[in-house]
C-alpha cells in the first residue's frame, strides 16, 4: 500500500521476503507452542498437579515462544525498515538495478 500512495516501488523486494517469512514462521510457531504448553498444562491439572509443580514443565514451550515472538518481532522492525526507506530514498533506481540482476541470473545475456 505504501509504494502505491508514494507512486514508487518498495526499496526492497528480498526484505519483504525475509518479513513474510520471519512472521509466517513465527506465528505459527508461536501458536503451535502455545497449544501445546496449554495441553501440558491442562493435563497436568486434570491429573490433579498442582500449578506450582507443572512450571518446571512448561520451561522449554516459553523458551520456545520467546524464539517465535522475537521472530515476529524482527519481522515488524524489517518492515518498518522496508517502509521507511521506500518512503526517504529513492527507490526506481536500486529495483531497476535489482530487476537486472535476477533477468540476468535467469537468462544471461548472450554475449556471456
Amino acid at each position: 500500500m505504501v509504494a502505491q500512495i508514494y507512486a514508487k516501488p518498495l526499496w526492497s523486494r528480498n526484505l519483504t521476503e525475509w518479513q513474510y517469512w520471519l512472521v509466517t514462521v513465527g506465528f505459527t510457531g508461536f501458536f503451535s507452542v502455545l497449544t501445546l504448553a496449554g495441553f501440558q498444562q491442562g493435563f497436568s491439572w486434570e491429573q490433579g498437579i498442582p500449578e506450582v509443580n507443572v512450571l518446571p514443565q512448561l520451561h522449554a514451550y516459553y523458551i520456545a515462544r520467546g524464539i517465535f515472538g522475537a521472530m515476529i518481532v524482527i519481522s515488524g522492525i524489517v518492515q518498518m525498515v522496508n517502509i521507511g526507506m521506500t518512503i526517504f530514498s529513492n527507490t526506481a533506481e536500486r529495483r531497476r538495478r535489482e530487476t537486472l540482476r535476477v533477468a540476468e541470473a535467469v537468462a544471461p545475456p548472450l554475449g556471456t
